[in-house]
Parts: C-alpha cells; sequence; structure tokens
C-alpha cells in the first residue's frame, strides 16, 4: 500500500512538472506569435501557430494523465480498505468459530440461564436474612422499651428493683438454716410461723 502509493505521487509530481512546462512553453509561443504578427512574417506565424495547437493537444493529455492517476491512487486506497474489512471479517469469523467449539451456544445459554436464576435466588436469599433481622431488631428495641418503661414506673414509686431482690436474697438466706432448726426441733409452731413469714 505505502510503496503504490509513493510511486503514484512521483508519476504524479512528473506529470504536474510536464503541465508546468508545457504552460510555459504556451506562453512563450503565444509571446512569438504575436510578435511575427506585428511584423508580418505569415509562414512563420502559421509554423508557430501548429506548434501551439500540438503542445495544447499534449497539455488535455497531461491533464487526462493526471486524472487517470487521482482515480488509480482512489482505487488502489479503496482496494486496500477493502482488504483490510477482509481480513478484519476472517480474524472475527475464526474466532466466533473457536469460542463456538470451546463454549457451544447451548451450553452458553444453559450457563446463562443458571446465572440469572442464582441471582434470582440470592436476591430472594439477601431479602428473607434482611427481614428476619429487621424483626430481631424490632424485638430487640420491644423489650427495651418494656424494661425502660417498668424501671420508670418503678422510679416514680420510689423502688429500688435491685434493692428489693438484694433483700429477697438475703431473707430467704437467712430463712434457711432457722428452717433446719425448726426441722430439728420438731416445733410444729415454730414451722407454721417459718411458712408463714415466707409467704
Amino acid at each position: 500500500m505505502r510503496r503504490n502509493e509513493s510511486a503514484l505521487r512521483q508519476t504524479n509530481r512528473q506529470i504536474a512538472n510536464d503541465r508546468r512546462s508545457l504552460e510555459r512553453k504556451e506562453k512563450e509561443l503565444e509571446f512569438e506569435i504575436k510578435k511575427l504578427a506585428k511584423q508580418g512574417h505569415k509562414e512563420a506565424c502559421n509554423i508557430l501557430i501548429k506548434e501551439l495547437l500540438q503542445l495544447r493537444k499534449q497539455k488535455v493529455k497531461n491533464l487526462n494523465i493526471s486524472a487517470h492517476m487521482n482515480s488509480i491512487n482512489a482505487k488502489n486506497r479503496e482496494m486496500y480498505s477493502m482488504g483490510q474489512m477482509a481480513s478484519a471479517v476472517g480474524k472475527t469469523t475464526s474466532t466466533m468459530k473457536i469460542i463456538e467449539k470451546q463454549l457451544p451456544v447451548e451450553k452458553l445459554a444453559k450457563n446463562l440461564d443458571e446465572f440469572v436464576k442464582t441471582q434470582e435466588r440470592l436476591g430472594m436469599t439477601d431479602k428473607i436474612v434482611s427481614d428476619a433481622f429487621d424483626t430481631m431488631l424490632e424485638e430487640s428495641d420491644d423489650d427495651e422499651k418494656q424494661d425502660s418503661v417498668v424501671r420508670q414506673v418503678l422510679d416514680e414509686i420510689g423502688i429500688d428493683l435491685n434493692a428489693q431482690l438484694s433483700k429477697a436474697q438475703e431473707i430467704s438466706s437467712s430463712t434457711a438454716p432457722t428452717n433446719e432448726l425448726s426441722s430439728e426441733l420438731g416445733d410444729p409452731n415454730l414451722n407454721k410461723l417459718l411458712n408463714e413469714l415466707k409467704l
């Protein structure tokens, strides 16, 4: 491609140089013909006029050759572009054939279908886990709210729940040996009194 373009450019330069040379020669002949006509040299004028006509024909041929060379250059570019496209299509076709052999269309479709189903399952699982977590948080919030309300009510009526529980444990521990002692003594009245105190 590059070699062809280089050769065409060189040829066009030569044609352009020839055309400029012909144009200079044409002007010179026109000047000489006018000069001889003023001097009355008819035969010399006729000879130069014939030469001028031949030169102009050569100039037309030069222009035609230049246009033809430009057309060849355009065709050359077009053929090169088509060749590049054909090569790209060929490579693409070969690649597609290799992919088709390694991964048939049916298998690809199956894999895509499984992928979609897996994504849907994961989406449902995420939703279930999210809902369960939200429910746990709501229940936890409810428990905390209930505990807070209980503590607030106890504070309002002046009862320290922790202190009451501590006293209850002390009473329970202090009555245990007395109960054992009363059992050892075997006094039914004393046992009855202790039982009433527990209540």
